[in-house]
């Protein structure tokens, strides 16, 4: 029976803050239900400006109201706490998400061209023939696949700590073609899709 009691009570914190999977390659680790309200700050540290305002709006078709870090602090500008927690109560933010990309695997394309030319003149006694070839080459490096994790702090706590951490990670769909940015996209779309499954916006 001690044993039992042993085993139960390492298993039991396992169960309650392992890992689950609520999306294809996305995990979850925590409890996010009815975490993401009202106001939500979202910072994609990484991310270029055009990922950055894609990834509010797709919190915003969401239902809810989101506003970028860069919106509220200049990138780059250091804030003490008292700063941060005036702005932060100023906007009314019940929810920071904290987006970061956690590894990016690239690849290498060699290309080349070649270009010719021909032409030929002719006369009754007399023909000409002349041409020219030019060859470009080059190599293209090209991101294959990405990995992000995703924090999801909420007042409830008072931001101490994330009620959620998602992990996700995915593949190019169009082999050179393929960048960060459009990888990325396919990541926020599975994980914004598994906290909607899990009933997170409130």
């Amino acid at each position: 029976m001690k044993k039992s009691l042993t085993l139960l009570i390492i298993i039991l914190p396992l169960i309650l803050f392992g890992q689950k999977k609520i999306d294809q390659k996305i995990y979850l680790y925590g409890n996010v239900t009815n975490k993401i309200s009202s106001t939500v700050l979202i910072r994609f540290a990484e991310a270029d400006p055009k990922t950055d305002l894609k990834t509010v709006k797709y919190f915003q078709e969401k239902g809810v109201k989101a506003i970028s870090w860069n919106n509220l602090f200049i990138p780059g500008a250091e804030y003490s706490q008292t700063e941060f927690d005036k702005t932060v109560n100023e906007n009314n933010i019940t929810t920071i998400i904290y987006i970061n990309v956690t590894g990016e695997s690239t690849a290498n394309y060699n290309y080349s061209n070649t270009n010719a030319y021909a032409s030929v003149y002719a006369t009754n006694n007399y023909a000409n023939a002349k041409g020219s070839s030019h060859t470009q080459g080059g190599s293209v490096n090209y991101t294959v696949g990405l990995g992000l994790k995703m924090d999801v702090y909420s007042i409830i706590n008072g931001f101490e700590k994330p009620s959620g951490v998602l992990i996700g990670e995915a593949t190019g769909d169009w082999g050179v073609a393929s960048s960060e940015r459009s990888i990325a996209a396919k990541i926020l779309h599975r994980m914004l899709s598994g906290l909607e499954s899990e009933n997170a916006f409130k």
